[in-house]
C-alpha cells in the first residue's frame, strides 16, 4: 500500500491528482479482470502531462503504463534535455508514441521520424502524434540492417505488459527455430504477421539526407542485428544516441561498432547515451 501510495504522488506531479488517482485505478483493474480470465473493454484513458503540448492516450492493462512511467515520472530522456536543438529526430521502436511527444514538446522546432512495427502500436502511436502535425512522419515499419520483410512476434497475452516488447526476425512465419535475438522467456513468441524493414540509410534519404541529431533506439534485441557489422558508415550521420541494449551481447556489439568514434558516454535508467559522436580521425 505504501508503495502505491509514494507510485501515485509522484505520478501526480506530472498528471495532476485526480488524473493519477483515475489512471492508476483504472490500470490496476484492468490487469486484474485480466488475471481472473476476462477480457476488459481497452478504451484509452485520455491524460494530460505536464510540460507536454497535448494529452496522450494510454490503454489500461497493457504496458502504456510502465512506458508511461519510465519517460514521465522516472524521466529517463531528461538528461537530453540541454541537447542543442535537434533538428532531426529518429525514433526507431516508437511504440504508442510516448517518447516522440517528448521530443516534439521538449524541442519545438524538430522534426521527428517515428517507426514502429506493430500494428496495434502504431494506431494509438498515430493518434497521440497527430496533434504534432507535419512536424512528425509515422512509418508502421521495423528498423534493421538492410531492407527486409520481418516476422512480428507477440509475447503472453493481455494483462502481461509485453506490448513494449514486441520483436522481429527474418524468416518465415512458420519457422520453428528462433534466431539467437528472439526473447526466451516462459511464454513462447507467436508469430503474428508481417512487417516491412529500413537500414538507417534509408531512415536517412526519409529525413532529406540531413544528419540525425538524435537517433533513439529502443528495438528489443534487434540492436544485435543492426550492430553486427563492426563498419557502419551511417553512424558517421548521427550526431546522438539513445538505445536501450537488451543483453550484454547487445552491449558488446553496439560498442565495437562505435570503437572509430569519440563521444561522451551515460546512462539514464535502462538508456545508454552517446553524446557528440564523431569520428576519431575528426577529433
Amino acid at each position: 500500500m505504501l508503495s502505491t501510495l509514494r507510485e501515485v504522488k509522484r505520478l501526480s506531479e506530472q498528471v495532476g491528482t485526480i488524473n493519477a488517482l483515475h489512471l492508476k485505478a483504472k490500470h490496476a483493474c484492468a490487469r486484474q479482470l485480466c488475471r481472473v480470465g476476462y477480457q476488459p473493454e481497452l478504451l484509452p484513458v485520455s491524460v494530460p502531462v505536464r510540460g507536454l503540448a497535448h494529452p496522450l492516450l494510454l490503454r489500461p492493462a497493457t504496458s502504456d503504463y510502465l512506458v508511461f512511467k519510465q519517460i514521465y515520472v522516472e524521466r529517463e530522456y531528461a538528461p537530453l534535455d540541454d541537447f542543442a536543438p535537434p533538428e532531426l529526430i529518429v525514433d526507431c521502436g516508437a511504440n504508442v508514441g510516448y517518447t516522440s511527444a517528448y521530443f516534439l514538446s521538449r524541442f519545438p522546432n524538430a522534426q521527428v521520424i517515428a517507426l514502429e512495427p506493430d500494428p496495434s502500436n502504431a494506431v494509438l502511436c498515430r493518434r497521440n502524434l497527430e496533434p504534432y502535425g507535419d512536424r512528425v512522419q509515422l512509418l508502421e515499419r521495423a528498423v534493421w540492417s538492410h531492407p527486409a520483410r520481418l516476422t512480428l512476434l507477440h509475447f503472453g497475452r493481455l494483462g502481461d505488459q509485453g506490448e513494449c516488447g514486441i520483436q522481429v526476425f527474418e524468416a518465415d512465419s512458420s519457422a520453428a527455430d528462433f534466431p539467437e535475438h528472439v526473447h526466451r522467456g516462459p511464454n513462447p513468441p507467436v508469430p503474428a504477421g508481417e512487417v516491412e524493414a529500413l537500414d538507417i540509410d534509408a531512415v536517412i534519404e526519409l529525413g532529406g539526407g540531413k544528419p540525425i541529431d538524435i537517433l533513439k533506439l529502443d528495438i528489443e534485441k534487434s540492436e544485435l542485428v543492426i550492430f553486427d557489422n563492426a563498419a557502419l558508415p551511417w553512424l558517421e550521420r548521427v550526431k546522438n544516441i539513445v538505445i536501450e541494449l537488451h543483453s550484454s551481447e547487445a552491449s558488446e556489439r553496439f560498442f565495437r561498432a562505435m570503437e572509430p568514434y569519440v563521444y561522451d558516454c551515460g546512462t539514464s535508467g535502462e538508456l545508454t547515451i552517446c553524446r557528440n559522436i564523431k569520428p576519431r580521425a575528426a577529433a
